[in-house]
């Protein structure tokens, strides 16, 4: 025992004593325990918060029932929108004085009352407050699918309004397994996507940085640690000892990464956390489930961290000779696999152009993204003997040294460029997404904000002369009855309202066309039109009530002239007189896909930012064991030169060109993999300028690295003594 503890301690202090390439690798490790712990945590997390959700709905989800015997409450939802978002406003009664309210209610509302969800309360910079009534509470967090959801619970102040609606609004109470969001709230929720969209987010835009990431970071300091473990099995070491120093080397950095991270995760389930782009609170409480978890991931990532960085020496390479041997690279067989497999999820899934066939797509590009780096390894071995081979016949020293240590090191370059690669093909993806999800929204917005709310369209259950009531608290803003007749859509009201569309040559007793009876139609009343969705050469007007009795076949317009405060006096009047009524612009209840659609791009952009801090990690590190290493390995040059000149030029024939070929390569990959994308559907674009400047950002990245190398190379040659002989 005391032997094991002795190669541990061993490991922590070699690595101590590593210089910088040991300090790189150590804060690496530590970074990328701390981002596969968070990684991790955040899939607990979306898991357990996605079960808690659903068992809030099945607790609050209504009962249904055709029997008015059994029934203890009336239950009826109308759609609401607010501020581009939708919402649930669920009209309810008691039958049975000792029935339970839904969850997160104390008590019923009485006539006119209303409980807003705390969202609710703030959304729309407070307009919903008064807008449904009295309100006399807030909905309780049991009572809410998730905490900043838009539902509202109310009690219509006209007496006998359900027995006036053709829908089945009888309840035997709440409570009912399994439910699904578009059972019943069809309204908040109608824009959501399945939570597989989110798994796909999530493994795509922070798993698969976090695994390249931890690839790189391993494989940092990587010369240093190669002799040791040489220099152990030299001395007969045993193998568990070479690993036991390894493994010394990574505990403390990966043990500090860990258990930051789990304090970090901890928090998470004491206090709410607000996500910074969606705005989305994670209920502390939801987290509290999983928290028990916390120590077995702990344990967890840190034997994951440390068995990796071991992994590589645990079967050393077996010599029958002391005499120098080349190693033999391997055919790579499984690299290609896997890239064919990409290829071909890839391809299915633009077949398919559909929503499975997107997740084969993306599925396809994770695994495309991933073999990429390692694609580009094998290639900057081949371009490393070309490049040693030109430079040998021309007589360039430079060239040849920097060719030959290439081809030597191919997987050095693959490590280098995995974060590059990685993140060009998530930044490509990413901004046909977005492009895809925010155009509709864009121009829904601007026909929205064009015609500034001026018809509002109002649906009611019920007697449709309460409409009368509802013009009459109107009567400063002109209103219409609309309805259809003769495949033509009829507008009637009495004559003050009709010459809002413009001067009459009489004011019409029968349906008459509407362009028969106003020659010059004013760009205000076009664009009421438009918001209905209609043209003047459609629509007819009469100002002789049409005597409809059927509410199902008559919709009131009202005329606003006074933008959003002339809105919210028309929502608050119909929720007092209309009782169970229905209210859209409908441009702006179009524009309601759209904007939620355009939502998408911010839990993207959520779940990219742990995935962002990967790619970073990766470039870092890579980039400080390469300077290290190169530094390191042309330190006997100083022999026979020492001049800048000829470390720079060494310096960029074995990373600026390689680099330089590998951006092109995965310029035109992710090229491939965007059009792929755009040909499923959904219309969007490609930046062809984005993924250019990509591929001219891995290039320049790599003549920066060439320089900085080369100026830390000549610095060691001129301080290089020989040791050891």
């Amino acid at each position: 025992m005391s032997r094991h503890l002795t190669m541990l301690r061993l490991g922590h202090r070699v690595g101590r004593a590593s210089g910088a390439s040991g300090l790189a690798h150590r804060f690496g490790l530590f970074a990328a325990s701390f981002l596969v712990l968070m990684v991790t945590w955040s899939l607990f997390a979306v898991n357990a918060s996605l079960e808690a959700r659903q068992e809030r709905q099945d607790a609050r989800s209504p009962i249904l029932t055709d029997q008015r015997q059994e029934a203890v409450a009336r239950w009826l939802e109308r759609p609401d929108y607010a501020d581009g978002e939708a919402m649930s406003v669920i009209f309810i009664e008691p039958l049975s004085p000792s029935a339970s309210p839904p969850p997160g209610l104390d008590r019923w509302p009485e006539k006119g009352e209303v409980f807003l969800s705390p969202q609710a309360v703030k959304h729309a910079g407070g307009e919903l407050v008064s807008r449904y009534g009295t309100m006399v509470g807030t909905i309780g967090r049991q009572g809410l699918a998730e905490p900043d959801e838009l539902l509202v619970y109310t009690r219509s102040p006209i007496d006998g309004i359900f027995d006036e609606t053709t829908h089945n609004t009888f309840v035997s109470g709440f409570g009912r397994p399994q439910s699904q969001f578009l059972d019943y709230f069809a309204v908040s929720h109608q824009f959501e996507r399945s939570p597989t969209d989110l798994w796909v987010v999530l493994l795509l835009f922070t798993v698969l940085p976090a695994a390249a990431a931890l690839g790189v970071v391993v494989r940092g300091g990587s010369e240093l640690r190669d002799r040791r473990i040489s220099m152990l099995e030299a001395l007969g070491a045993s193998r568990a000892s070479r690993l036991l120093v390894v493994i010394g080397e990574a505990a403390a950095p990966v043990a500090a990464g860990s258990l930051l991270a789990a304090t970090f995760a901890w928090a998470t389930t004491l206090w709410d956390t607000t996500l910074p782009f969606t705005g989305h609170t994670v209920s502390a409480d939801d987290l509290g489930r999983v928290r028990l978890w916390l120590p077995i991931l702990v344990v967890a990532t840190a034997s994951l961290v440390t068995g990796i960085s071991a992994l590589r020496y645990a079967r050393p390479p077996k010599r029958t000779s002391t005499r120098p041997q080349q190693t033999k690279t391997t055919s790579g067989r499984t690299t290609w696999i896997l890239c064919g497999t990409g290829s071909a999820l890839c391809l299915y899934g633009t077949w398919r152009a559909d929503g499975p066939g997107r997740v084969f797509f993306f599925l396809g590009a994770v695994l495309v993204l991933g073999v990429l780096p390692s694609l580009g390894g094998r290639l900057s071995g081949a371009l490393g003997s070309a490049i040693a081979s030109f430079s040998a016949r021309r007589g360039g020293p430079a060239g040849l040294i920097a060719g030959r240590w290439l081809a030597a090191r191919p997987v050095v370059l693959a490590v280098l460029s995995a974060s590059m690669i990685v993140g060009l093909g998530l930044t490509t993806l990413g901004q046909v997404v977005t492009s895809q999800l925010e155009g509709p929204e864009v121009v829904a917005k601007r026909l929205a904000g064009a015609t500034d709310r001026n018809a509002v369209l109002i649906n009611a259950s019920g007697d449709p002369s309460r409409f009368d009531r509802l013009r009459k608290d109107l009567a400063e803003q002109p209103s219409v009855l609309m309805y259809s007749e003769n495949d033509r859509v009829v507008l009637s009201g009495d004559c003050t309202s009709l010459a809002f569309f413009g001067s009459m040559t009489a004011c019409p007793k029968k349906s008459t066309a509407l362009t028969d009876v106003t020659k010059n139609i004013g760009p205000v009343p076009q664009r009421a039109l438009a918001v209905l969705g209609l043209t003047s050469d459609r629509v007819s007007v009469t100002s002789t009530p049409p005597g409809i009795t059927d509410p199902e076949r008559v919709s009131l317009v009202v005329f606003n002239n006074e933008g959003d405060a002339g809105a919210d006096r028309i929502w608050a009047a119909a929720y007092r007189t209309l009782g169970l009524p229905m209210l859209e612009v409908p441009v702006e209840s179009g524009m309601l896909g759209a904007q939620a659609r355009a939502g998408y791009v911010k839990w993207v952009l959520d779940a990219a930012l742990m995935g962002l801090a990967a790619l970073v990690l990766a470039g870092m590190v890579g980039a400080a064991s390469v300077f290290d290493d190169q530094a390191r390995g042309l330190g006997p040059v100083a022999s026979f030169r020492n001049d800048r000149r000829f470390y720079v030029q060494v310096a960029f024939w074995n990373l600026s060109v390689p680099l330089a070929v590998v951006g092109v390569g995965a310029g035109a990959a992710t090229y491939v993999l965007g059009q792929m994308l755009l040909s499923i559907g959904d219309g969007g674009e490609l930046s062809a300028g984005l993924v250019a400047t990509g591929s001219l950002s891995i290039a320049l990245g790599g003549l920066v690295v060439a320089v900085v190398c080369g100026e830390i190379a000549v610095r060691r040659a001129r301080t290089w003594r020989p040791t050891g002989d």
